[in-house]
């Protein structure tokens, strides 16, 4: 998955360079003023958790696992809705979309050069395939929070 990730990210950068969002581009969606996560968060916990637990596991679970992705259209674009650290690019699996531009290629080239196919076990053993993975999203730009530095 991160061998996938890492050639469709330097492909990404080389092709549309890293200004800003392009048309296609794969983003975590911008929440609504007054959404809950608390409710979206219940949905990866079991039964078992009382109301305490589920507002801790809510402020401790990454931002990345609440939210959902989108795929950035030309109204995004118009609105500057979105930034370069918004755009994500896909660990492949068989919950992931793919970006809606020629980045999304690159996974599958990449992949049938090595015999792997990204939407089917071609062989008798699933959990050998990529299909039986999730998968998941990983942002292309991270930006350091609370970061200290200095020179000595």
């Amino acid at each position: 998955q991160s061998y996938l990730w890492n050639h469709a990210a330097s492909m990404r950068a080389g092709m549309y360079g890293l200004s800003g969002v392009i048309e296609g581009d794969l983003v975590y969606k911008k929440e609504c003023p007054g959404e809950g996560t608390v409710t979206d968060a219940s949905e990866n916990n079991d039964d078992h958790t009382n109301a305490s637990e589920m507002d801790i596991f809510a402020e401790t679970l990454p931002e990345e696992t609440i939210q959902s992705v989108k795929i950035a259209d030309s109204e995004d674009l118009l609105k500057a809705v979105y930034t370069l650290e918004d755009v994500v690019l896909p660990l492949p699996g068989s919950e992931t979309l793919f970006p809606g531009n020629e980045v999304a290629g690159i996974y599958h080239e990449i992949a049938n050069k090595d015999g792997i196919s990204l939407t089917e076990s071609i062989h008798g053993v699933k959990e050998f395939s990529i299909t039986s993975m999730k998968g998941g999203y990983r942002r292309v730009l991270q930006r350091p929070i609370d970061c200290e530095w200095g020179v000595t």
